[in-house]
């Protein structure tokens, strides 16, 4: 369906108003015309090896802080227990941890990036929608 004729002025209306208001924010989205990357979904796997490591000191600082609780309430076992949750943490870490490379790429993708890729598909619907 396409728009009438007061629509279309209203809608030029309204994006002058807003290039007047915003042009910084104007120009920064006439750079998003390019079209974007495929999204890599390699960055999501998890390492087996990686992850049977971490779960193990999961384990380990479980145990830690399972033991201090069945000390009772002294220095050592207040000690041991904040270990033991140290020790879990950063086993949990270690297993969703990725490698340097992929956490390079990941950080590639920025917000421009993601809103260049929405701008172009929004495009692209626009421009299937006007062929019809």
């Amino acid at each position: 369906m396409a728009l009438s004729e007061y629509e279309k002025k209203v809608l030029e209306q309204m994006e002058a108003d807003f290039r007047r208001s915003d042009p910084q924010f104007v120009a920064g989205m006439s750079d998003s015309a390019v079209e974007p990357r495929p999204v890599s979904r390699e960055r999501l796997r998890l390492s087996p090896r990686r992850f049977i490591l971490g779960l193990c000191v999961v384990i380990v600082g479980s145990l830690l802080l399972l033991t201090a609780v069945s000390l009772g309430y002294s220095y050592t076992s207040i000690a041991l227990a904040v270990c033991g949750f140290v020790v879990m943490v950063s086993g949990l870490l270690w297993m969703f941890r990725t490698d340097s490379s992929q956490s390079a790429s990941a950080g590639a993708v920025s917000r421009k990036g993601m809103w260049s890729r929405f701008m172009y598909r929004q495009q692209q619907y626009w421009d299937e929608r006007q062929q019809r």
